[in-house]
């Protein structure tokens, strides 16, 4: 998505992994205009509960017309559904 405010920082990053796989990691990392945000990497695994919900702290900052995206990677078969925010 494109940021449609005049100017922030993002705080925090989180995201909730829908039903857990079998095997193998989920991963899912935040970007801002094609660059990975530094420490926004969020994994679960075949423990993590359904619906697990994970947050991480994050400082960065976005302008008018950034591109936010998310990159998502799974060693399993079948990755589950992601909901995820970004917060200022």
């Amino acid at each position: 998505s494109e940021v449609a405010q005049a100017g922030t920082t993002l705080t925090r990053f989180q995201a909730r992994r829908g039903t857990p796989e079998t095997s193998g990691t989920t991963t899912i990392q935040l970007e801002i205009n094609g660059t990975p945000v530094v420490g926004s990497d969020l994994s679960w695994t075949s423990v993590d509960a359904a619906n697990a919900i994970k947050s991480v702290a994050i400082s960065q900052a976005v302008s008018l017309g950034d591109h936010v995206s998310l990159r998502l990677t799974a060693a399993g078969v079948d990755a589950e559904d992601i909901q995820s925010e970004a917060g200022a």
